[in-house]
């Protein structure tokens, strides 16, 4: 069986109003990785993300490479318990 791991991550930087999470959804799905990621009333973005940890180890370089207009200062992740779930979704 796959191994899978699961990584509670806050990102910091220019992060909210620049598309963040759209592009979080759409690498991460491409990635086949679940989750979910939220802007925070702090200004900082937070997320769950579930996968293979290389595909995980792929998804956090890419969103801290960020783009044009995305610019990540960092991301704190620390690893917690998987759960049951089908697809990677924005919160509100």
């Amino acid at each position: 069986m796959e191994q899978i791991k699961r990584y509670k991550a806050v990102i910091t930087g220019n992060v909210q109003g620049v598309g963040l999470r759209v592009f979080v959804v759409d690498n991460a799905s491409k990635l086949g990785i679940t989750g979910w990621v939220k802007n925070m009333a702090d200004g900082t973005v937070e997320m769950e993300a579930q996968g293979n940890p290389d595909k995980l180890d792929q998804l956090f370089a890419t969103i801290k490479k960020g783009n044009f207009i995305i610019k990540v200062d960092n991301i704190d992740y620390t690893e917690i318990d998987c759960v049951e779930e089908t697809s990677f979704i924005i919160k509100y």
